[in-house]
């Protein structure tokens, strides 16, 4: 999923619309979410969830699965990517944390990673319950949500962070 590419109005420092802002926060989410999986799952295979994930998270999301399908016939699920759907922004966060062996050369170091999650959540938070948004907390959101493309764009096997300057070279 893809709201808004390379060149786009992040990469520009003028002012995000609401919308934009809202499919950015969205585009990143999703990407947090494919990455978690598939790193987990290519180390420690289809059944990641139990030893990839911290106890409590897990009872979290079952319980949130449990209650979101009260009125459905299914009320288990299976595949690990849907289950990570009902995990809040910061669960994401605690999951790599707990996994960070796995991460650390995609995402650079734990406390900037921390960093970007809280100025994500702050971000998120106001633009999806229609809330004023603090113009410090906006703009350390779009610097988090540059950031994170960075780290998420990289492939699964490469785990690194380009820099800021690096551009992509084709042979």
């Amino acid at each position: 999923m893809t709201a808004v590419g390379e060149g786009d109005i992040y990469d520009s420092g003028a002012a995000v619309p609401r919308d934009q802002a809202r499919l950015a926060v969205d585009e990143i989410e999703v990407k947090l979410r494919r990455v978690l999986h598939d790193v987990l799952h290519s180390h420690l295979g289809e059944d990641y969830w139990k030893s990839a994930l911290p106890g409590d998270l897990q009872t979290k999301i079952k319980e949130r699965v449990s209650e979101r399908n009260r009125s459905k016939i299914v009320i288990r699920i299976e595949d690990p990517l849907i289950r990570l759907q009902y995990a809040d922004i910061m669960d994401l966060y605690k999951i790599l944390d707990k996994n960070w062996d796995l991460f650390k050369d995609r995402f650079g170091s734990r406390e900037a990673l921390k960093s970007h999650f809280l100025a994500l959540k702050n971000y998120r938070n106001p633009l999806g319950h229609i809330r004023d948004l603090d113009v410090v907390e906006q703009k350390q959101g779009e610097a988090a949500i540059i950031w994170f493309r960075r780290a998420l764009d990289a492939p699964v096997d490469s785990n690194s962070v380009p820099d800021a300057g690096q551009e992509e070279t084709t042979a």
